[in-house]
């Protein structure tokens, strides 16, 4: 089965929300990045993410 997923994260209160963001600059904390596409190559990231091939984010170059 192919499918695309769209995840939000809820972080509660904008206090809660500076802390978050405070103990991910602390501990230096970064997403996991698979591969960069430039924009030209969209069709070819899009295929990547249908077959399961990536580990970690894709990412699209503007």
């Amino acid at each position: 089965m192919s499918f695309i997923r769209i995840q939000g994260l809820a972080t509660g209160s904008a206090e809660s929300f500076s802390k978050m963001n405070r103990a991910i600059e602390i501990n230096d904390i970064h997403p996991i990045i698979d591969k960069v596409y430039k924009i030209e190559k969209i069709k070819e990231a899009y295929k990547r993410i249908e077959n399961g091939d990536m580990v970690g984010k894709i990412v699209i170059s503007l």
